[in-house]
């Protein structure tokens, strides 16, 4: 009978480590739709709801402060992106060394790099709808990628 030493690489070394690594996706799937969520609704705020952009130019406007605080917002959406980018491929690359399951890496990647053209590329950012639309669609990308390899691990029902 020959020994061999488990592979390190497909595993996580903590007990339990598949259900904290499905946890951790599913929290980052309902982050990743919340994401998508905002980045659809604020400009959608900004162009069909006219008291919006009064707050933005009124001091005296109730909603001022909150509108301005969104705009600033927006300003560290390029690091959100990125940093929701990275945690997912590195959650869809630990899981897919034990499923070798091609979809949610596909969805992963297509989902970070619409949320990072939304958020980094000039004339996408001044084109309201766009912005918002390609940032929609990217979020949702990341969260089926997350629920994606959830499924391929096994692991839908915590």
């Amino acid at each position: 009978m020959k020994l061999t030493p488990p592979d390190s690489g497909s595993h996580i070394p903590i007990a339990n480590g598949h259900k904290v690594h499905s946890r951790f996706d599913l929290a980052a799937s309902f982050l990743s739709l919340g994401c998508a969520l905002h980045c659809m609704l604020l400009p959608m705020l900004l162009a069909f709801l006219p008291g919006s952009m009064i707050a933005l130019r009124s001091f005296q406007h109730p909603w001022h402060g909150a509108m301005t605080w969104l705009l600033r917002l927006s300003r560290w959406e390029w690091a959100l992106a990125l940093t929701a980018t990275s945690l997912c491929l590195l959650s869809i690359s630990w899981g897919w060394r034990t499923h070798r399951r091609n979809p949610p890496v596909i969805l992963a990647l297509a989902g970070g790099g619409m949320l990072l053209l939304a958020s980094l590329h000039p004339q996408v950012r001044e084109a309201v709808m766009l912005h918002g639309g390609l940032a929609a669609a990217g979020g949702a990308c990341l969260a089926a990628a997350h629920l994606g390899n959830r499924r391929a691990l096994g692991v839908m029902s915590d």
